[in-house]
């Protein structure tokens, strides 16, 4: 009798502790992520380069600008630019040293991507089969991590040009094919043959705030019978070349080689203003054609 107490009491004893150790387990706070470089200020960074397995892309940044050098000459994608700058502040729960690894195991021997911030690099490898993360070496320890920036990395290189058509800054003048705009000292527009106020306020406003849908390489040269756009903005003419109206607009920088495409009443909007609305009577003549007294 007393043998079967003492069983009874040593089992409780061993329930109790492992009641205990779950409790304590589950209480126990979790290990904070790291990131994956602490001590890393992406505001210092003036270069990047991006290479891949068939081509490679660089970025240089003056004045807070960045623009792409290579493939293409061409303002970068904000948005593309600012998640590599992220990608040191990127937190790692999982890491391994990676001396002594396989490291072609991981398919960072050769790497899928390399990305280099000035000259810190991030070597970009295969898939974990497990949790669909991707390895991540950066120096000599090997990361897991999520895996949405390597998508980015492996689109085509124009996904990293910026998409918005003219630069910021104030627009001067534009020459259409049959008509020419230009900014007036008074502050509205004027054109030749004319317009009313509000169509043109409408079609400089279409210009500025126009994001081509996609962007390609262009490989062709334009011929001279081919119709021109000039836009002067903050200084500078850019210019234009008309290849497609229709069924999309499909406008040609030469000096970049690249193809801006806008679809529908988008790209028909570029090329002539709008018409006014009934609304619109009451400002239909531009500053400079107002009555003197």
């Amino acid at each position: 009798m007393v043998k079967r107490w003492w069983t009874i009491f040593i089992l409780l004893i061993l329930v109790t502790g492992l009641a205990a150790w779950v409790y304590w387990i589950e209480r126990a706070p979790e290990p904070t992520p790291l990131p994956l470089l602490a001590d890393f200020d992406p505001g210092k960074v003036r270069h990047i380069v991006i290479e891949r397995r068939t081509d490679r892309l660089e970025f240089t940044r003056a004045e807070d600008v960045w623009r792409m050098t290579e493939p293409f000459q061409a303002l970068a994608d904000a948005y593309h630019i600012q998640q590599l700058l992220d990608l040191p502040k990127q937190t790692s729960p999982t890491r391994y040293p990676a001396a002594g690894m396989d490291l072609a195991r991981f398919e960072l021997q050769p790497p899928q991507a390399i990305v280099r911030l000035d000259a810190v690099e991030f070597r970009f490898g295969g898939q974990n089969p497990l949790n669909f993360q991707r390895y991540l070496q950066v120096g000599d320890v090997i990361h897991l991590l999520d895996d949405a920036l390597f998508y980015s990395l492996t689109a085509p290189a124009t996904t990293w040009v910026e998409h918005q058509l003219l630069p910021q800054g104030p627009l001067q003048a534009l020459e259409l094919p049959g008509w020419r705009i230009t900014a007036t000292e008074a502050g509205g527009w004027t054109s030749e043959p004319a317009a009313p106020a509000a169509d043109l306020e409408r079609l400089v406003d279409t210009w500025r705030t126009a994001r081509a849908v996609q962007i390609t390489p262009a490989t062709e040269e334009p011929s001279p019978e081919q119709p021109r756009i000039r836009v002067s903005i903050a200084g500078q003419t850019l210019e234009f070349v008309v290849l497609q109206r229709e069924p999309e607009l499909i406008l040609l920088r030469p000096e970049q080689k690249l193809r801006y495409h806008f679809y529908g009443s988008v790209g028909q909007n570029l090329l002539t203003p709008k018409p006014s609305s009934p609304s619109d009577a009451g400002a239909s003549r531009s500053r400079d054609d107002t009555p003197k007294s």
